[in-house]
């Protein structure tokens, strides 16, 4: 059964939100969605170009103030 991971990523500064990403994103299986919570823009550029290069789904961006929520399902 898919799982949600949730990656609080917040008042990390790039490459943590990213790299704290990959490592949840290692851990999931086919299915598995990971959320991540950031304040970095620069981490919503990064996560959607590293989704089309490696062949996944980016299933959402949303942006309240500061907070970028970033939903990625591991295909």
């Amino acid at each position: 059964m898919p799982r949600e991971i949730l990656v609080d990523a917040k008042g990390l500064a790039c490459p943590g939100p990213f790299i704290e990403f990959l490592k949840a994103f290692k851990k999931a299986q086919p299915g598995d969605r990971i959320i991540v919570l950031s304040n970095d823009p620069n981490t919503e550029k990064d996560i959607r170009m590293w989704t089309e290069r490696a062949g996944q789904k980016l299933v959402r961006v949303t942006v309240d103030g500061d907070l970028w929520t970033i939903v990625v399902e591991k295909v």
